[in-house]
């Protein structure tokens, strides 16, 4: 990833547990720990880089932020889908992307190293950007 690279992150939406804590992306709690550690070890500062949500909590897609996004990929932004959900919306807009897994996915891919190592495969340096999906 260049220096300049600007990403979004994009997931489904709040989980109960985010809305019972009234917490958001921005406030660092929860499975925005788990991502913002990854980004952090790897040197990606909040600067270059947003979260949203493509679903409002009440399950509704929010094609205001959907369009949005659209806008910042035209503007050379890499959009990154978490999870098989926010990937779907990502590809029936049409937005090229690249496919991560949501940073609350269980299993394996929970612990701190490997859920870091699978972010920074997904976010190194592709010259011809193959690894975006349509």
């Amino acid at each position: 990833m260049s220096a300049q690279s600007k990403i979004v992150f994009v997931g489904e939406r709040r989980s109960l547990r985010a809305i019972q804590m009234n917490v958001t992306w921005q406030d660092g709690r929860l499975a925005a720990k788990v991502l913002f550690e990854a980004l952090a070890t790897l040197g990606i500062t909040e600067d270059v880089y947003v979260v949203v949500d493509a679903y409002r909590d009440d399950a509704s897609l929010d094609v205001s932020i959907m369009e949005g996004v659209q806008t910042l990929q035209g503007q050379g932004w890499l959009i990154i889908g978490m999870g098989k959900k926010a990937q779907q919306v990502l590809t029936m807009f049409g937005i090229p992307h690249r496919p991560m897994i949501h940073p609350a996915a269980r299993g394996k891919i929970r612990r701190r190293e490997a859920y870091q190592a699978h972010v920074a495969d997904i976010l190194k340096e592709q010259a011809n950007d193959q690894g975006c999906t349509p």
